[in-house]
C-alpha cells in the first residue's frame, strides 16, 4: 500500500521581527490545532497560564450565546446599541 503524502497546514505569527510556526496535517482535529496555537502563542513569549485563560471558551461568552435560543448572540458589546 502506498500512502499519499498527508498536506499541512501551517500556522504562523510574526511579531516584532520573530516568526513561529507549526505545521500540521489539515485535518487535524480542532484539539490539535488548539494545541499547536497555544505553542505558538508561548513560543511567541507569552505566558502559558495567560495563553490558558484567553483561550477558554468561558473567557469568549460563548456558552451564554448559544444558551440563549431565542436571542441573536452577541458579536461584540457594541451589538444592539440602539436599543
Amino acid at each position: 500500500m502506498v500512502r499519499m503524502p498527508r498536506e499541512m497546514m501551517e500556522i504562523s505569527i510574526k511579531q516584532y521581527g520573530n516568526e513561529v510556526s507549526a505545521s500540521i496535517p489539515e485535518d487535524s482535529s480542532l484539539d490539535r490545532i488548539m494545541i499547536a496555537l497555544k505553542g505558538l502563542v508561548v513560543s511567541a513569549g507569552f505566558h502559558p497560564v495567560n495563553a490558558d485563560q484567553h483561550m477558554l471558551p468561558d473567557d469568549w461568552g460563548i456558552s451564554e450565546a448559544f444558551s440563549q435560543t431565542d436571542e441573536k448572540p452577541k458579536t461584540s458589546e457594541f451589538d444592539n446599541y440602539d436599543e
